[in-house]
Order: structure tokens, then sequence, then C-alpha cells
């Protein structure tokens, strides 16, 4: 047997689920942590075990034990083991193949968004316009919400309805198209967002209903429906963009009651502290965050006088070297804020938000690998602002928001993602 590293508990869970080919999603969802925290287990385990790729370190736990390797289906007393001389040379083989075979798929995984680009053209694919379908509503129709997924569900919490403010938490399950109510946030506030690390949500600031503006951190359990504080960001902040990246909660600028900041605010679960980090080029709210590409986006925002249509990429990374975290990236084809977005994959798509001119919005798509924006079709034809964007496997949902002078409850999937399967034929 191979000597094994110096690996945690945790760091031997994860490697010996890699070895068995799951994901990072399936292995974040079966240990109830962020795909960000697997991102940093696998980092170190690879740096730990001397591996460059997934193929090497599921190789290692083989050698090392970690992972049983039989063939016949289940184990039972007829169960016929490879030879342990040929073990490792026909896992090694298993493993290689089952990658080719990934990346044979993969060739054919259609992103729909990307109309332009000619390997995403099909016939056999839906118009962009009917990409969109209804879903059940909100039971609380919403505005400011904040939006996010966990588990295979979706929590809308807070915002602010026809009756106020609110702390209103609903759950919806996409598999069954039902929506539950769960236990009220704490605190209700609007202009909030959402975001999960370690199994657990986080929702900072936001402005109450008398008008304050909030410097409470509440944090939600989904596993037992319960509600705790953690540590008061250093500035009330509301009208942020958020992104939770590596572990690490992120705020970007935001309304202060005062006046819109520049301010980037990084959170540490671990350690319940808040630090300031390297400012952004513009004082901004109502911006829009998202990771692509593993990288943080921050696009649009309201200046007090202007709409922005600035987009800045952010590289938590580079805080603390000698470059700058901080780059210019394509700006949006006119200004906009208070809209609804999400990362998925390589792509960061807006839908809804105020814009300078009141005409029929469009929702756009950006690639962080090609840096361009284009448009694809929105349900809404009336301006739609306040609203929760959140990708959910291969869709994204749109809920809530504002139309007119009144919250919806509206809920809308989008299939952004066209995978095909390969049959192999035996």
């Amino acid at each position: 047997m191979t000597e094994q590293a110096d690996l945690s508990g945790r760091e031997r869970e994860i490697l010996a689920l890699v070895a068995r080919g799951a994901s990072n999603k399936e292995i974040a969802r079966d240990l109830h942590i962020s795909t960000n925290t697997v991102k940093v287990h696998l980092r170190n385990i690879f740096a730990k075990v001397g591996a460059n790729s997934r193929t090497e370190a599921a190789m290692y736990a083989v050698n090392a034990g970690l992972v049983d390797v039989k063939v016949n289906g289940s184990a039972g007393p007829q169960e016929e083991l490879i030879p342990p001389r040929n073990r490792f040379l026909w896992v090694g083989l298993g493993i290689v193949v089952l990658l080719l075979v990934g990346g044979v798929i993969g060739v054919f995984t259609v992103r729909g968004t990307l109309e332009n680009n000619q390997s995403a053209t099909s016939q056999s694919l839906l118009p962009d316009e009917q990409r969109w379908q209804s879903k059940a509503p909100m039971r609380e129709a919403r505005q400011g919400l904040a939006l996010v997924e966990y588990g295979g569900k979706i929590y809308a919490i807070a915002g602010e309805s026809e009756k106020g403010i609110t702390g209103t938490v609903e759950e919806y399950e996409p598999s069954l198209d039902r929506w539950s109510n769960l236990g009220t946030k704490p605190t209700p506030v609007t202009d909030v967002s959402a975001a999960v690390i370690g199994g657990r949500i986080y929702v900072p600031g936001g402005q109450s209903s008398s008008g304050e503006i909030s410097d409470i951190l509440e944090i939600y359990s989904p596993l037992d429906d319960t509600w705790e504080r953690g540590a008061n960001l250093p500035i009330k902040l509301s009208g942020y963009a958020m992104a939770a990246n590596e572990g690490n909660l992120y705020l970007f600028g935001g309304w202060d009651g005062e006046a819109y900041r520049d301010t980037v605010l990084q959170y540490n679960p671990e350690q319940d502290a808040w630090r300031e980090m390297t400012p952004m080029s513009t004082k901004r709210g109502y911006a829009g965050a998202a990771v692509a590409g593993g990288k943080i986006y921050v696009v649009g925002g309201y200046d007090g006088n202007e709409i922005l249509s600035l987009t800045e990429i952010y590289i938590p990374e580079m805080e603390g070297t000698e470059g700058n975290p901080w780059s210019v990236g394509t700006s949006l084809p006119s200004g906009r804020y208070h809209m609804g977005i999400a990362g998925l994959g390589n792509l960061v798509h807006i839908v809804g938000g105020i814009t300078a001119s009141e005409s029929e919005q469009t929702a756009l798509v950006y690639s962080s690998q090609d840096g361009v924006w284009q448009e694809f079709s929105s349900p809404n034809k009336e301006p739609l602002t306040g609203l929760g964007l959140v990708p959910f496997d291969t869709q994204l949902f749109m809920m809530g928001g504002q139309l007119g002078d009144k919250p919806t409850g509206n809920n809308s999937a989008y299939q952004a993602i066209y995978t095909f399967v390969i049959p192999i034929i035996r």
C-alpha cells in the first residue's frame, strides 16, 4: 500500500468521493458544504498527494486503499475480485476511459444563450422565446428580496410586499413546482442578497421598515429551519452587490443611508469576522455581482447621479499581492441597476432592472471567455425591477420583483444550457 499523505478526515472523505467519480457539486451536496469549500479542499489535497489532476488524485486514493475496487456489481460471497497485481492497472484504465467519455459528452453540451456560436446551433433546440416557462407563483409577492439555491431547493427571503417590508421565507422545490413557508427572518429587510457557504445561508444588512439601514448579519440553517446572528457589518448597508467565493462572502458598494459606497467587505464565516478589501473604482449601489470563470463580475449600478454601465472584475486571490485585484471588463450596452443577476458556468446573466430608457427591456448574457454581452429574450414586456435570479442545474429561475408600482410573485424558469447525452450501444 502507498504511504498515505497527512490528510484530514474531511480531506479523506472528499478524496474518496473524487475516486468514485463524484463532481464538486455532488460532493458539496453529500457533505453539506459549498462547492467553493470543495475547491479549497481539493487544492489542499492535490498539494499533499502530489497530484495535478483528479485522475492522479483518484489513482492515489486507490493505491492508498481509501476506496475498495471490485467488479460484478454489488458485493457478495461469490463476487470475483480483480487480482491485486492487476487492480490498479484496470482502475487507472477505467478512470481514463470515463474521463475520455466525459470529454466527448462535454463537447455536446450546448450553451443555448450563445446563439452566435455555431456549435450551439441545432434544429432541435427550442426558440429563445420558448425557453421561458411559467411556474407556480410565490405565495407572497415581493421585490428587493434575496434569492438563493441550496440542496435542490430555492429560498426566497425577505423583501418588500404590498403590506410593507417583511421577513417572510419561502422554500420552492423545482422538482415538484411547490412552495412552502419556513421560519421568518428575525429582522425584516429589503434590498438584500443571500449566499450559501457551508450549508448555511447568509443575509447581511438591508433596509428596515423604519427606513433605517441595517448592519445586522443573520444566518439561516435550512437543515433545522433556524436563524442566528453573525458579526455585525462594519458599515450599515443596503442595495449592495454580493457574491460568495472560496468560502468567503464579498459585499460590493451599496447605500449606507447617506451616500453610495465604493467599499468592498469580506466576511470569513469560520472567524465570524469582517474586513475591508481593495475598494472599487466607483461608488455605486444596486449593482449586480456574479461569479463566472473563477472571477467575480460587478456590473452596472447607480452612483446617485448616473446609471452606470461599468463592469469591473475582481480576483480575491490577488489581495495582498503587488497586483491590483480589480480590472475593467466589457461595459453593458447601456446603464442598468436593481436587476437580477446570476452566474452559470462561464456566463453571467442579467434580467430586468432600471435603465435610462423606459422602453422594453432586454435580458443580457456575458461570456467570461469571449468578453461579449449578447441579448436574449425576457419574459416581461414591462420593466421589472428588484427581482431575484438564481441558477438551478441547467436553468435560471426568475422570481419576484416589481412591475409598475406593485410587487409581483412571478416565478419563471429559463432553459439556459442544453446537454446531449450520447447513448452507448452494447
